[in-house]
């Protein structure tokens, strides 16, 4: 993870903390559910930049309410 102009970076930056916010919330509840697990990353730094590591979340629950958000929903 880093600074997108160095193309050895193979995730940069979310674009804004809004967003940041919001990704985070998702992963947030995803981590909290019983219908589901975070297997591999799910960890955030806003500190410099908005970072967030890749995210597996897994889940046998095919309506899993993250699964089923649209775009436009706060």
């Amino acid at each position: 993870m880093g600074d997108v102009c160095d193309f050895r970076n193979y995730v940069n930056a979310v674009i804004d903390e809004n967003s940041f916010d919001k990704i985070m919330s998702y992963i947030n509840k995803a981590g909290s559910s019983e219908n589901a697990q975070i297997i591999a990353g799910g960890k955030g730094d806003k500190s410099t930049g908005y970072f967030i590591e890749p995210t597996i979340i897994v889940t046998e629950n095919p309506h899993f309410s993250q699964w089923r958000k649209k775009y436009s929903d706060p």
